[in-house]
């Protein structure tokens, strides 16, 4: 267990009680190392994966998974190359030279989210409704394809919310997802591959998708009119998030945040940061 830094107390337990249960254990012989204790220790694992699952925990947490880049990059993700990192926390370990009954992920976690809470601590928070686009330009479900491509071409953008007729968000449809319903088609050019696949189809059934509802992302990202910016930067550098809604408590459509609502955001709080301290030095 030392060897491996993998502590854990009932493990100790277990070669304790091989060694003083006496003429019982004695009689199993090796038959002990696989009832109770490999049976048990398989139940024990079955229900910690149970348990982290229904929580929402990754389980294993497997070091530098969060460190994946989405263009699969060697590269590491944008937030882990400023601040504390991973080799940092690798060399303070090797110094301290002691086990720690926690998993250095889980101590990784809590040293990233104690730094947000500084940095929340230190500069206020900037909340979403704060700095979210509130005039939004949205489809509905049964939009049809054509109509939301020149909606985006049109305002320039990269995605668009989509929402049921109460105004409530199911998904987002995003350029990509155009580019790669069209790539699909037998025509040789993209354009005209691209024009197949907008053009509606005539016939009362259809194989390809005809509206918006039928190529949109359902698992997206939402945020809250009162939740910190600062929650979104990693979910937006890391994971290649380009445009986040914003919903209220019934889940209803008030505001969008885009990379560039976030980079202007925190640009302005630096420059405002940066002049105040002027503004002292100056003084002294």
């Amino acid at each position: 267990m030392f060897s491996l830094r993998c502590l854990h107390p009932p493990s100790g337990a277990v070669a304790l009680t091989a060694v003083l249960g006496g003429a019982n254990v004695h009689a199993m012989g090796y038959g002990f190392v696989i009832f109770p204790v490999a049976l048990n220790s398989l139940v024990l694992l079955l229900t910690a994966l149970i348990f982290n699952n229904a929580t929402g925990r990754r389980y294993p947490n497997l070091i530098g998974a969060d460190h994946a880049t989405a263009r699969e990059t060697k590269d590491p993700v944008p937030t882990a190359r400023i601040g504390t990192t991973p080799e940092d926390l690798d060399n303070v370990l090797a110094r301290y030279n002691q086990v720690l009954d926690i998993s250095r992920a889980d101590l990784e976690s809590i040293l990233v989210e104690t730094e947000r809470q500084a940095y929340l601590r230190r500069f206020g928070v900037t909340q979403c409704a704060d700095v979210m686009s509130k005039d939004v330009i949205s489809v509905e479900f049964s939009t049809e394809l054509q109509s939301a491509w020149n909606l985006l071409l049109k305002y320039r953008l990269t995605a668009l919310p989509v929402l049921d007729r109460t105004g409530r968000v199911m998904g987002i449809v995003s350029k990509d997802d155009f580019v790669k319903q069209a790539d699909s088609g037998n025509y040789k050019g993209f354009s005209q591959r691209l024009a197949f696949f907008l053009r509606p189809t005539l016939h009362s059934h259809s194989i390809k998708p005809e509206v918006v509802g039928q190529i949109m992302h359902k698992d997206i990202i939402l945020a809250s009119e009162d939740q910190p910016i600062v929650e979104l930067v990693a979910r937006m550098s890391d994971a290649g998030v380009h445009s986040i809604p914003v919903v209220n408590d019934a889940r209803r459509l008030v505001g969008i945040i885009t990379q560039s609502d976030m980079i202007a955001a925190l640009y302005e709080k630096n420059l405002h940061e940066s002049s105040g301290a002027a503004v002292i030095s100056s003084i002294k």
